[in-house]
């Protein structure tokens, strides 16, 4: 699970009419959280029913980096990497 953990997260933001993600940073908690959620999205997107081969092929396939979990965290390391000078809008 720790290759599938995020290191930041997209917070929305609505700016000049349009909604685009800040990058925020996240608790550990909230890592292993949003990795459980991310595996089992992959999981009902590739098959309807999850089973425990199921998810063990998931997790496997994320340990050797691909699958759609590993998307999903490139995804939101990329949308942050091209929004990261959005930070000074937020409000703490």
């Amino acid at each position: 699970m720790a290759k599938i953990t995020p290191s930041v997260i997209l917070f929305p933001l609505k700016i000049s009419g349009g909604v685009m993600g800040v990058p925020m940073p996240i608790i550990e908690r909230k890592r292993y959280t949003f990795a459980v959620k991310w595996v089992l999205k992959a999981i009902r997107a590739k098959h309807r029913i999850v089973t425990v081969d199921s998810v063990a092929e998931t997790i496997t396939s994320a340990v050797y980096g691909r699958g759609l979990a590993i998307e999903q965290k490139e995804a939101v390391n990329r949308t942050a990497s091209a929004n990261r000078y959005l930070t000074r809008f937020l409000r703490y």
